[in-house]
């Protein structure tokens, strides 16, 4: 149920389109890692977003809570368009992966590496395990937090 609430696209709010959608985008990319863990880890950090920037709503004080349109986009196309988006990317190899972020008006961001449990691999690697790994990256990654749209520091 929660991720048909990150999903949702307004009328006209593509990738592609200049006009601006009634909500703040998320654009995370995924770049393809060996052994299919790819797809289900950018499933499983599209979630941990989700849960990240509905608690940093919550936060937020005496506003009114606008969660984030959550957006998969193709690897190097994260770059925010519009202010109060934020663009996020899965980047590494070597059994390492980390997150970059930027916001629409500030510098690229990293969180720290961290070691994919069990090889890296979907085949091995069980579901739960990946979304613990996912909201771990998500966790780590200091700043992340308070470039979410909706974080209690940040503008409307």
């Amino acid at each position: 149920m929660l991720l048909a609430a990150l999903l949702p696209m307004s009328a006209g709010a593509g990738s592609g389109s200049a006009e601006r959608p009634e909500r703040p985008v998320i654009r995370l990319s995924c770049a393809p890692q060996p052994g299919g863990l790819g797809e289900a880890l950018c499933r499983a950090l599209m979630l941990a977003l989700g849960e990240m920037s509905a608690g940093a709503g919550k936060r937020a004080a005496l506003r009114p809570v606008i969660r984030p349109v959550i957006r998969h986009v193709p690897a190097g196309a994260e770059r925010p368009v519009h202010p109060g988006d934020l663009g996020v990317a899965l980047d590494g190899g070597n059994g390492a992966l980390r997150l970059r972020w930027q916001r629409s008006s500030g510098g690229v961001q990293h969180g720290p590496a961290l070691r994919v449990p069990g090889g890296g691999s979907a085949k091995t690697l069980p579901q739960n395990s990946v979304n613990l790994f996912a909201r771990k990256l998500v966790q780590v990654s200091s700043g992340l937090y308070d470039s979410l749209p909706g974080a209690p520091n940040r503008n409307p």
